[in-house]
């Protein structure tokens, strides 16, 4: 029964009861489809009892961000994210687990705020702009 074990089915889960595992950390391209909802995904893993994290720094979504809530890429896994945050189990980050810094795509252009009052968080330059935050620069993905 021992060593490494590759599925993408259901067996995921009989797989951990015979190894008797029962926390699990869950990573994975398109957080929104397959990392949340496929048979061996968050969702069914936390209805099987299990203790489900999410390392949300190695996850990315499918998403467009020509349709709503119109933000960029990078806000649109963040706000997966904060949904699975909110009903579905908490999250880590690579660093949390690893040490270091958590990993961010090359891509991801978005500045982190929260001294002045403002909310704190990661946020993209346009809706910076359009915030009228002094935080704005001139890089961004807007939408």
């Amino acid at each position: 029964m021992d060593g490494d074990a590759i599925t993408d089915s259901a067996e995921a889960f009989y797989l951990m009861r015979q190894r008797g595992i029962t926390n699990v950390i869950v990573m994975g391209v398109h957080i929104n489809m397959c990392v949340l909802g496929r048979p061996f995904a968050i969702r069914q893993m936390v209805a099987q009892g299990q203790n489900v994290l999410l390392m949300r720094d190695l996850t990315d979504s499918m998403y467009n961000h020509r349709k709503p809530p119109y933000v960029s890429h990078f806000r649109g896994t963040e706000l997966v994210v904060e949904h699975i945050e909110q009903y579905w189990c908490p999250s880590i980050t690579s660093a949390d687990f690893l040490g270091g810094a958590p990993f961010r795509f090359q891509g991801d252009v978005r500045v982190q705020v929260g001294d002045g009052g403002e909310p704190q968080g990661w946020y993209d330059d346009w809706y910076l702009k359009r915030s009228g935050s002094a935080e704005a620069g001139s890089t961004g993905d807007a939408p």
